[in-house]
């Protein structure tokens, strides 16, 4: 990946194991190889040099408690203070090992 990204501006990360709600519920271990991914993307992105200017994460709302994914038909905008990573038990936590994997790599 580091040959790939030395000549790049610019690297939109998408690369994730995801299948939908039913899927990141029942595939806990599966999921978990995210973090794993993206620390090799993350890791050759540093290592790329000056011509990388920016790297794009795609994130996902599982980042926040469950219940404030299922407030449909609200205005309200999510915001990133909205899941905090040293509430693991309460209801700021996120979605299960899916949610915790990405907003690791957020962090």
């Amino acid at each position: 990946m580091r040959e790939i990204f030395s000549d790049q501006n610019i690297v939109f990360h998408l690369a994730a194991v995801h299948g939908g709600r039913g899927y990141i519920q029942t595939h806990h271990v599966d999921v978990c190889s995210n973090l794993s991914i993206d620390e090799h993307v993350f890791e050759a992105a540093a290592d790329s040099g000056d011509s990388m200017e920016n790297l794009v994460f795609a994130s996902t709302a599982c980042v926040y408690a469950p219940d404030m994914q299922n407030k449909i038909g609200t205005n309200y905008q999510l915001k990133e203070n909205d899941s905090d990573p040293r509430l693991l038990e309460s209801y700021m936590s996120a979605d299960i090992e899916y949610g915790w994997g990405k907003l690791m790599s957020e962090m």
